[in-house]
């Protein structure tokens, strides 16, 4: 018997799990638990400094704005 290779793939760190677990709460319309999730994503970025960092902080910032937008009630502007 011939067993198949396995693929090992990078372990994503904390903060990309973070990020993702808010992108799945917002998508199932849990508001309140995507914004715990990115609240923690920003005590993580502030304590453990990564080589992704930058990246994680531009994908943080556009989330905290899409919650933002789920928030509004339907037809609301937009600050100028």
């Amino acid at each position: 018997m011939r067993c198949s290779p396995i693929l090992h793939r990078s372990p994503l760190s904390l903060g990309r799990r973070l990020l993702l677990a808010a992108h799945q709460a917002a998508d199932e319309q849990d508001i309140r638990l995507a914004g715990h999730f990115l609240a923690l994503l920003e005590l993580e970025l502030a304590h453990r400094p990564g080589a992704d960092r930058h990246a994680l902080r531009d994908a943080m910032i556009l989330m905290h704005e899409a919650l933002w937008s789920l928030r509004q009630p339907a037809g609301e502007p937009l600050p100028a």
